[in-house]
């Protein structure tokens, strides 16, 4: 039998588990839902079959949402349940705004759900079907409630909750068979996730064949043992090192005959000597992992150190920055310079101008000249004084920074600065796969991050994560001379991180808005933030692609780039570009 999905808003704790119990029983799927606000990101994510909905909530009603419902061509036929407040409240003001049914306090359990199901006997043939479980908020129905749920039920599935990093909790005729919190998976992902208080989550039924890695317990002492753990690591937490301090190695001699468990850890914090690595890494709970390093620490086998100095981002100009950017976003900058014969013209926006005019064949008498060895010493050294650094390097396939870098990183890791030697960490180098302001995007949130003051191995992870979900794609005015005299025409392209590719000819009607637009929406997760950058080689054409996509994405943030002359050499002359990416 097809289930059908139901979205629920309604803000009243006791009335939505009521009927969130009443409508799994009766197959049905259940979307719960608190507000107007979430009820709308909710819709595009798991669109529903039926819509029962509160008359009154925190940031709106029932009749403001029929509104809203009913102006959508995308969702206009959807049938509406109106929750009614009161006896006298009067049904036909919402039927006149579309609510299909009203059903008020007084209306028995049986009732409510013979009407539920005769409005999705009348209006499911002509929907779409997009079943995707049960969907709620930890706060109100915490994870170990529904795993209990689930396991009286014999439910099998995944348990998704939404974070940063992936969390997920797998079930098979209601026992725990594996979990994942990041890159752990096993017992400590289960801990972990157990410990999360408030997140969203979603549970899908029936999903494909999982490898089990907890093996089969009674679920009661599975969760009770992963609580009197996660009380444990809470209680004692104040005397645990930040989880951004180094770890150092000093005398792993000093253990004799050390258990199996014991080798892999001295393994690990000679493969990743930062305590939140070390955590990650060791297969143990994070409350054992603790006391493992607190142990170490006492019989003088590790030295322990705290994060001193800030962090700082290192980029060189092609990421197309102004000066008032490198400024407010606290990077600093190696020089990218355009050489001729007679010339060399610095890699500034302001220098575009000059080049608008330039074409293919032109282009080839400027060749990229990096930054000289003198120089990055000059720059690194400063900062090595006062900062940790992460070197941003633009995509190898298309610029001479990273193969610049990498002998001097090699010579600095040999001479150190000033006699002193430099650890790992100091020299680490991040190779960017993108380019313009694709680069620049990840530069503005590279310095984010290193505003958080986080060390340079976990500004690397980071990045990485946000790299692989980072498009760039531009459009370029190509002018020509054909049969008819002049012509011009708008070419779209997109960077596949490996090479530059050519996706079509826009049509005489789309605008360039438009099809930045339709790229975006195509591939626009409804759940995430997004970070937008736009640039021209034209500042005006740059300040109005601004203006318009903060109109349009007015919960992104955007940022304008002017396109520098290094990046009209690669991609030509007159362009558009965007970058986004979502985290």
């Amino acid at each position: 039998m097809t289930q059908k999905s139901i979205l629920l808003i309604e803000n009243e704790w006791e009335v939505k588990k009521k009927l969130i119990l009443q409508l799994t029983a009766n197959d049905c799927e259940v979307i719960p839902t608190d507000s107007l606000f979430h009820a709308q990101r909710m819709l595009r994510a798991v669109p529903p079959q039926l819509i029962i909905c509160s008359e009154h909530l925190p940031d709106g009603d029932a009749l403001e949402f029929l509104n809203i419902l009913r102006s959508s061509t995308e969702f206009s036929d959807l049938p509406l349940v109106v929750l009614a407040a009161e006896e006298e409240s009067d049904s036909r003001k919402f039927t006149k705004q579309g609510a299909t049914e009203v059903i008020h306090p007084s209306t028995s359990t049986e009732q409510l759900i013979k009407s539920i199901k005769h409005q999705l006997q009348i209006h499911l043939p002509g929907l779409h079907t997009s079943v995707s479980g049960i969907t709620g908020q930890l706060h109100k129905l915490s994870i170990t409630d529904l795993i209990f749920e689930l396991a009286q039920r014999h439910g099998s599935g995944k348990i998704t909750i939404d974070g940063k990093e992936e969390m997920a909790i797998f079930l098979k005729d209601g026992k725990i068979i594996h979990s994942r919190h990041g890159v752990t998976v096993g017992k400590k992902a289960l801990y972990r996730c157990l410990r999360i208080a408030d997140a969203a989550y979603q549970f899908q039924r029936n999903i494909n064949d999982v490898e089990a890695t907890i093996q089969e317990a009674e679920l009661e002492h599975l969760v009770r043992e992963a609580a009197m753990s996660n009380q444990k690591l809470m209680v004692n937490f104040h005397r645990y090192p930040s989880k951004f301090s180094r770890i150092k190695l000093v005398a792993p001699d000093l253990i004799e005959s050390p258990s199996p468990k014991v080798k892999a850890a001295l393994e690990i914090v000679r493969r990743h000597p930062v305590v939140y690595r070390f955590i990650d890494y060791l297969n143990l709970p994070d409350f054992s992992c603790y006391e493992m390093l607190e142990a170490f620490r006492e019989k003088g086998v590790i030295e322990l150190a705290k994060k001193e100095k800030q962090t700082t981002i290192l980029v060189d100009n092609s990421c197309d920055l102004s000066p008032l950017d490198f400024t407010k976003h606290q990077v600093s900058v190696l020089p990218l310079n355009l050489k001729t014969k007679k010339e060399t013209i610095p890699n500034r926006s302001v220098h575009s101008k000059n080049f608008l005019n330039l074409t293919r064949k032109d282009w080839e008498h400027y060749a990229i000249q990096p930054f000289t060895r003198d120089g990055f010493y000059q720059c690194f050294s400063t900062l090595n004084k006062e900062y940790e650094i992460l070197t941003l390097a633009p995509s190898q396939q298309l610029l001479p920074t990273a193969d610049t870098l990498g002998p001097l990183f090699e010579d600095l890791k040999q001479k150190g600065i000033e006699g002193s030697k430099l650890h790992d960490y100091e020299t680490c180098i991040y190779p960017s796969r993108s380019f313009s302001i694709g680069y620049g995007l990840l530069t503005v949130k590279a310095a984010s991050l290193a505003a958080e003051n986080l060390p340079v191995e976990l500004l690397i992870e980071k990045l990485k994560y946000l790299e692989e979900r980072l498009q760039l794609i531009w459009i370029e005015n190509q002018s020509g001379t054909g049969l008819l005299g002049k012509n011009q025409q708008h070419i779209l392209h997109h960077w596949n991180g490996k090479e530059i590719v050519k996706d079509r000819k826009l049509g005489k009607e789309e605008t360039v808005h438009d099809v930045f637009k339709q790229e975006i929406n195509r591939r626009l997760d409804v759940k995430a933030s997004l970070y937008l950058a736009v640039g021209s080689s034209h500042p005006s054409q740059t300040q109005e692609l601004v203006q318009k996509m903060e109109k349009e994405y007015a919960y992104a943030q955007v940022f304008g780039f002017d396109i520098t002359p290094v990046n009209m050499k690669l991609v030509g002359s007159h362009i558009q570009m965007l970058a986004f990416l979502q985290d």
